[in-house]
């Protein structure tokens, strides 16, 4: 076993998950950056999050000075490629801090996966999303189909059919297993996962729902289905992740991965 840095959205995802002490099949610590931890608000996460500190199990970090020039690092690589999706500050603190001690870092946001697979710079980061978290939990025994359908209903999560694949799932050729791609290729694969995640948004969530919010929750809610962006979503709610991912679940609109 050996430890990863989690940002928001994971732990929010897997307090949901009735099976999650199946990470500690795979992992023996937890970090987090303490402004990350900061987004944290629904009862349901903080009570894992308490139970888990109490554990020892999650440990909560500072960030450091020396952290500043891998931090710049990360913010003028997105911004000389507008064609990647924008990381915000606690995506990009936990990546900081995963980088800094060498240790994958657990998220479901697309942002900082497809950070370390463009640069090279930044490659020695292993980011890895709640699907290849869950493979990794059945390599040690329980069952992946059983663990995805579970996860699935639980946490209000989709997965791709090309991701299904990936983890052997489906029938089918995993990407994993081609060259090395251009950034070119990458962006062009990304392009069309996009795509698809959109159209199970949009075919997935409750538009009645959607339709009878306030203004300004009803903009975040279809901001959320185009583009899949749980914090820039969550800003324009004036939320916090966490809140915002309630309402996300109440408008029963997929995370697609």
């Amino acid at each position: 076993m050996g430890s990863a840095v989690i940002d928001t959205c994971f732990l929010i995802n897997w307090a949901r998950f009735s099976r999650r002490d199946g990470l500690k099949l795979v992992f023996d610590r937890l970090f987090m950056p303490e402004p990350t931890f900061s987004e944290v608000k629904s009862d349901t996460a903080l009570s894992l999050a308490s139970e888990w500190l109490s554990q020892r199990f999650l440990v909560l970090t500072p960030i450091m000075p020396t952290d500043e020039p891998g931090i710049e690092a990360i913010l003028r690589f997105v911004a000389s490629h507008p064609e990647l999706p924008s990381i915000d500050p606690p995506e990009l603190y936990a990546f900081t801090l995963a980088r800094r001690l060498g240790i994958p870092l657990l998220t479901d946001n697309k942002a900082p996966k497809r950070v370390s697979l463009a640069s090279e710079e930044l490659s020695s980061v292993l980011v890895l999303d709640s699907l290849d978290v869950l493979k990794l939990i059945a390599e040690e025994g329980p069952d992946l189909a059983e663990l995805v359908e579970l996860f699935m209903a639980d946490t209000g999560f989709r997965f791709s059919r090309n991701r299904l694949v990936e983890i052997g799932l489906l029938p089918g050729s995993s990407q994993k297993k081609r060259r090395k791609r251009s950034l070119e290729e990458l962006l062009e694969e990304w392009r069309r996962e996009d795509e698809e995640a959109r159209e199970i948004r949009r075919r997935e969530a409750d538009w009645a729902f959607i339709e009878s919010q306030p203004p300004k929750l009803r903009a975040a809610l279809k901001l959320y289905v185009e583009l899949g962006d749980l914090h820039l979503a969550a800003r324009i709610a004036g939320m916090t992740v966490d809140e915002f991912n309630e309402l996300r679940l109440r408008a029963r609109i997929p995370v697609v991965l």
